[in-house]
Formats: C-alpha cells, structure tokens, sequence
C-alpha cells in the first residue's frame, strides 16, 4: 500500500496500530522495508524484543537476525531450545557436548 492507495484506511490502520507493513514517516505513508534484506512489503511485520522495535518482511528474515543460536552446533533455535548458564542449545546432546550434563531432551521414563 502506497500513500496513494487508500490514505483514509491507512492514516485508520496506523492510528489503530494494527499497520502490519505501514509506516509512517514525516507524515508520509509507505510500506515497511526489512532491516535484513531490505525488501518493501505492504505485509511486512514488526517484532518487539527487549524494547526495540524490528521490521521483517518474513519469519525467514526475523529468524535470521532474532532467533538465538545454538552454543555448540550454531544451529538458529527456533523451538524453545534449552539454555543453562546464559548459553543457549537446541537439544541435550548438543548442550552435554559443552559439558552442561542436567539438561535432558525427555522427562524420566518418556
């Protein structure tokens, strides 16, 4: 959506802060572009972590730059993940070859 597609329901969006890609700069409507790859989508997304606002164009580009990574395989964690002593692993195994032993993938008897 551009400026010049519909002001009135997008001026309605932003004040509603439901813009999803809209933003709003100098009082001039435009799309949202990814701080990845620097793509313009009219359905781009923002993410709010840790009181910074990011803007994404996909999951795929918010994964890349938010998404923790494993501390033994590098692996981007996208589940849960487990995390001991300020590190962050995407399993057990990867986590015990760090030498962190109290972390397990099932609970007893699973």
């Amino acid at each position: 959506m551009s400026s010049s597609s519909s002001p009135a329901v997008a001026q309605h969006l932003l004040q509603k802060e439901v813009c999803f890609g809209l933003v709003q700069t100098k009082g001039v409507i435009r799309m949202g572009r990814c701080e990845v790859c620097g793509n313009e989508y009219d359905k781009a997304f923002q993410v709010i972590l840790a009181g910074k606002t990011h803007v994404f164009d996909s999951f795929e580009c918010a994964i890349h730059a938010l998404a923790p990574t494993c501390s033994y395989c590098g692996v981007r964690i996208v589940g849960h993940g487990m995390e001991a002593d300020g590190a962050f692993f995407c399993c057990a195994h990867c986590a015990e070859q760090k030498g962190v032993t109290e972390l397990q993938d099932r609970a007893a008897g699973g």
